[in-house]
């Protein structure tokens, strides 16, 4: 990914009851670490829960949540895995509106279908120093 320290590689069924426990073990992860974890959490929230919706429709199958950070970045895969539905390509159910929430949380989010499933690279960047005014956009 990035060539960071490995915060953590989470498997799970994709099932919307663990989405709470997936959400709070990436939190943790990243605890003390300057970035944003609401957003981060959120992000990762969206991007498993079109996997839930989309990516198993006759069966559960599993979902992978890799973090990895640098010094200034970090970087969330959500990979669902198997299956061959790509929630960038569906329109026919929902808002539509998972993808556009995920970009504006990330610094720039992929969205990577292939043959085995889809991948979803989310990128992070460090929360502004809030001392640092200088760097204030209000």
């Amino acid at each position: 990914m990035i060539g960071g320290e490995q915060l953590g590689s989470w498997r799970v069924s994709a099932v919307a009851s663990n989405l709470p426990s997936l959400r709070r073990a990436l939190r943790d992860a990243i605890a003390d670490r300057g970035f944003d974890r609401d957003a981060v959490g959120l992000a990762m929230t969206e991007a498993v829960s079109n996997v839930v919706r989309h990516a198993y429709p006759d069966a559960v199958g599993p979902v992978t949540v890799t973090a990895e950070a640098s010094p200034q970045e970090l970087v969330v895969v959500a990979d669902q895995g198997t299956g061959t539905r790509s929630f960038a390509m569906r329109s026919e159910s929902g808002l539509g509106i998972g993808l556009a929430l995920i970009r504006e949380l990330c610094l720039n989010v992929r969205v990577e279908p292939n043959s085995h499933g889809t991948t979803v690279i989310m990128r992070f960047a460090k929360k502004a120093n809030p001392r640092d005014h200088s760097s204030a956009t209000h």
